[in-house]
């Protein structure tokens, strides 16, 4: 579902010439070898369900979590639930 969200997100992105433009300028200017759209799938199709956990685990841990807040809040006003 993910895998076909974002390469039908990417050929719509495509089909204006703008887009098209866009994406092989940054191809040729900033990779050593070009990328192609069928590239771009391929790479998206590769990814596994373990590859997916894998960096899930790393960034998603329990000690990951950060909160940022605005305004007169004191310490013992927050808490958090795991």
């Amino acid at each position: 579902l993910a895998k076909n969200k974002l390469i039908k997100s990417r050929r719509m992105k495509m089909q204006t010439s703008d887009s098209w433009v866009a994406f092989h300028a940054d191809e040729e200017l900033f990779r050593s070898q070009p990328w192609t759209l069928t590239d771009f799938v391929a790479e998206i199709e590769s990814v596994t369900f373990q590859d997916v956990q894998r960096v899930a685990q790393i960034y998603f841990g329990k000690d990951k979590w950060y909160l940022a807040m605005c305004g007169d809040i004191a310490n013992d006003e927050v808490e958090i639930h795991w």
